[in-house]
C-alpha cells in the first residue's frame, strides 16, 4: 500500500487531508473541493450555453445571408446587374459542395412614410424561390410572407416601430437608382431645346418634307436632298440631346431608311411619308418638348 501511495503523490495527499481524524483540515478541504467543483460546473454550463447561443445566432444570420456572393463589376469596379442571372444560378447550383443558390438585389434606400423619412438597407428576393420564402415565414411577427408580384414588403420590427408602421400601411421606397434617374432627368432639362438652338436645321428638314412629290402611290425626292437630310440629322445627333429629342431624330432617320433608290437620281418613299415627317418635326416645338420633360 505504501509503495502504491509513494508512486501517486497526488492520491496520497488527497487521502491525507481527507482523513477523518483531521477534522479541521477535512472541512477546509471539502469546502475547497466543493468550490472548485462548483466553478468547473458553472464554467461548463456557461460555455455550453454560449456555444448553443452562438450556433443559433449564426443559423439565423446565415439563413438570410449568403455564405458566398457572386457579383459582376465593370472595368471601374462598380457593381452592375448580372444579365443572365437565372443561367448563372443554375450553374452555381451544380458546383460540388453548393447546397442552394438564389438571386437577390441589395441597395440603400430612403423610406418615406407620410413625409417622415429614414435611411435603411433593403433586399429584394426572388418570390418564385420557395426556399427563400419558407425561411422568411419563420421571422414574420405580423402579416404574412406571401409577397407574390404585388407591391408588398417585409419590414423589420425596428423600422416599423420607429416609423409607426402597421400591416397594410403604405411605404414609399427611394433607392439610389431612383436618385440617379432623377439626376439624369434634371440634367436633361438643362440641355438647350433643339427647336431653339437649331431652328435653322429644323427648318431645312421641314422644307425637305414639303419637297416630297406624290408619284403613282408613292412619294419621291432627289438623292442629293436625301443625303443632305441624312447629314443634317447625323450632325444633330452628334451633340448631347434630350432623350426625347434623340428618339425623334432616330425616328426621322428611320423614315429616310425606308427610301428605295430609283433611276435618274431619285428616291421613292412609301405614301404618307411626308405627313409622318411633319408629325415628327412638330414634336420638336418648345411647348410639346416641355410637356414631354414633365412626363
Amino acid at each position: 500500500m505504501k509503495n502504491l501511495l509513494s508512486r501517486y503523490i497526488s492520491l496520497s495527499l488527497a487521502l491525507r487531508y481527507l482523513n477523518p481524524l483531521r477534522t479541521f483540515f477535512s472541512i477546509i478541504t471539502l469546502i475547497c473541493l466543493l468550490g472548485v467543483s462548483l466553478g468547473v460546473m458553472v464554467l461548463i454550463v456557461v460555455l455550453s450555453v454560449m456555444g448553443g447561443l452562438q450556433k443559433e445566432i449564426q443559423g439565423n444570420l446565415f439563413a438570410h445571408s449568403p455564405h458566398v456572393q457572386v457579383c459582376y463589376r465593370n472595368d471601374f469596379g462598380v457593381r452592375e446587374v448580372i444579365p443572365d442571372w437565372v443561367e448563372l444560378s443554375d450553374k452555381l447550383r451544380h458546383v460540388p459542395g453548393v447546397q442552394s443558390t438564389y438571386a437577390l438585389i441589395e441597395d440603400y434606400a430612403l423610406v418615406d412614410v407620410q413625409g417622415k423619412q429614414r435611411p435603411c438597407f433593403f433586399r429584394a428576393i426572388d418570390t418564385e424561390n420557395a426556399a427563400q420564402l419558407e425561411d422568411l415565414k419563420h421571422l414574420i411577427v405580423s402579416g404574412n410572407a406571401d409577397l407574390d408580384m404585388g407591391e408588398k414588403a417585409v419590414i423589420s420590427s425596428i423600422v416599423a416601430e420607429n416609423m409607426g408602421l402597421n400591416v397594410g400601411d403604405t411605404v414609399r421606397v427611394y433607392t439610389t437608382r431612383n436618385f440617379q434617374e432623377i439626376s439624369h432627368a434634371y440634367q436633361q432639362t438643362e440641355l438647350p431645346l433643339l427647336a431653339e438652338k437649331n431652328a435653322a436645321e429644323l427648318n431645312d428638314l421641314k422644307k425637305w418634307g414639303k419637297s416630297l412629290k406624290a408619284e403613282q402611290g408613292r412619294e419621291e425626292a432627289s438623292q442629293a436632298s436625301v443625303d443632305q437630310a441624312f447629314a443634317t440629322l447625323n450632325n444633330l445627333l452628334a451633340v448631347p440631346r434630350r432623350d426625347t429629342e434623340r428618339s425623334s431624330l432616330l425616328d426621322m432617320i428611320g423614315l429616310l431608311n425606308e427610301g428605295e433608290a430609283l433611276e435618274g437620281g431619285k428616291v421613292a418613299f412609301p405614301e404618307g411619308t411626308g405627313k409622318e415627317w411633319e408629325a415628327v418635326l412638330a414634336e420638336f416645338s418648345a411647348e410639346q418638348r416641355n410637356e414631354a420633360d414633365m412626363e
